[in-house]
């Protein structure tokens, strides 16, 4: 009867162990499937995430900034444009600065007006300081135009080109510790050299890409009027149009007694010189006249007397004449 109740209490045990077993298995078994589960959602979203961002934008992005400002106060707009650089350590790669005698008018209201042409390169974390900056400070802005260039797959692909002939030259250095003949010695270093410089050169271009990305350039225009006068359009009342054509009207014609007024003074030693050729041609033809009034009045002052000596002379053919009549008679 023990042994029975021994036997029975020795299966019950077994059978607990099983169940708590395979509990404990199915657990496990549950959560790796759960961690699988969970992993498999990770990489999908993360994967989902880069293909968005490839889709968008990489990471070599360069920047292109085009502005143009007008302003009456051309030089004070420089020195603020050069103070507003300096605060966010910018600088100016280029610039230049010319005078237009039309500055691409059909007037001449903008006559002799200066314009300058500066190319600025800024981080790129301040562009959009400097550009708010610019806006309150330099002048009227007239147009602005942003450009954003991807140079992510042209970097990648330059990188690996590099990786490529890196491990190029490492084995040509290692042939070059091997090498014992002078032919192979020379082959090697040739190649060696042509393979340094082309890596050389993929290097620069990366290095510019690189600098482009980190600097943001601005090409900017300034343009100096001699006033600011608002662009007619078709959202402005016709009274405020009228006002502004009058206005423009009347600078136009300021400017152009301006204009006429200068044109006189540059003109005025030929203008003198001409004068006194027109005066000096006048004085000689007015002398000739004279001359030939006079001489007209002498000759006639000479008509009566040689009348009168061809009248005497007649006189006197006639007297001849009336002594031979009596003497024939």
């Amino acid at each position: 009867m023990k042994k029975k109740a021994g036997l029975w209490t020795l299966a019950l045990l077994c059978l607990l162990v099983g169940c708590s077993s395979n509990g404990v298995s199915d657990s496990e078994n549950a959560a790796e499937d759960k961690g699988i589960t969970q992993m498999n959602e990770a990489q999908d979203t993360t994967s989902q995430e880069e293909n968005s961002a490839n889709l968008l934008i990489g990471e070599k992005v360069i920047t292109t900034i085009d502005m143009t400002y007008e302003t009456i106060e051309y030089q004070n707009s420089v020195t603020q444009l050069k103070e507003i650089i300096e605060k966010h350590q910018a600088y100016i790669e280029t610039s230049n600065e010319t005078t237009n005698s039309y500055n691409g008018n059909s007037n001449r209201t903008e006559a002799k007006l200066r314009q300058g042409t500066f190319s600025i390169r800024i981080p790129v974390e301040a562009v959009d300081d400097l550009l708010a900056d610019l806006e309150g400070n330099l002048g009227t802005k007239v147009s602005e135009q942003i450009g954003n260039e991807d140079a992510t797959k042209q970097y990648q692909d330059t990188q690996m080109r590099i990786e490529v002939l890196q491990r190029k030259e490492d084995r040509l250095l290692e042939l070059l510790d091997q090498a014992t003949v002078i032919e192979d010695i020379l082959a090697i270093e040739n190649n060696l050299s042509e393979t340094v410089a082309e890596r050389e050169i993929l290097q620069s271009q990366n290095d510019n890409i690189d600098e482009l990305v980190e600097y943001s350039t601005l090409y900017l225009t300034l343009l100096e009027r001699s006033r600011i006068s608002s662009q007619p359009g078709s959202t402005m009342p016709f009274w405020e149009r009228a006002k502004e054509a009058i206005v423009d009207s009347a600078y136009t014609f300021y400017y152009w007694l301006q204009d006429t007024a200068i044109w006189l003074i540059y003109a005025l030693p030929y203008l003198i010189i001409l004068a006194v050729i027109v005066l000096l041609v006048l004085g000689v033809r007015r002398t000739n006249w004279w001359k030939k009034r006079e001489a007209e009045r002498a000759s006639k002052n000479r008509q009566p007397s040689r009348y009168q000596e061809k009248k005497k002379i007649m006189a006197k053919r006639s007297d001849k004449k009336e002594p031979k009549e009596k003497d024939s008679e």
